[in-house]
């Protein structure tokens, strides 16, 4: 009895470091798939930030596109009236 005793002594220890190198491993596995993730959707959100600075750009650049006709065709209204 004593030999079985000593047996079990001996195995929970090293179920128990088997175990937490397990538990230890499975972390280290989450960590490692939230740090892809995450490069991932900073990827994604710099070109989204990319994409926004074009299209306000391009509004911009329109703005003052249409501003502009807008300054030319009064001026012909008033060589028209000369």
């Amino acid at each position: 009895m004593e030999a079985s005793k000593e047996s079990e002594e001996t195995k929970r220890p090293q179920l128990d470091r088997e175990k937490t190198k397990a538990y230890i491993q499975s972390l280290k596995d989450l960590m490692h798939k939230q740090s892809e993730q995450l490069k991932k959707q900073q990827s994604e959100f710099k070109t989204m930030l990319s994409t926004l600075e074009t299209q306000h750009f391009t509004a911009k650049f329109h703005s003052v596109a249409f501003k502009l006709e807008l300054e030319v065709l009064k001026l012909f209204q008033v060589l028209r009236k000369v």
